[in-house]
């Protein structure tokens, strides 16, 4: 069972690492 705390929790994690991604291919791109 998810709780809405749990799962807020897992949604700022996966946003987290999109943005950590989206970050490393910007600087590969500029690089």
């Amino acid at each position: 069972e998810l709780s809405p705390s749990r799962i807020s929790q897992l949604h700022t994690k996966a946003i987290f690492r999109l943005r950590g991604k989206l970050s490393q291919i910007k600087k590969n791109k500029v690089g």
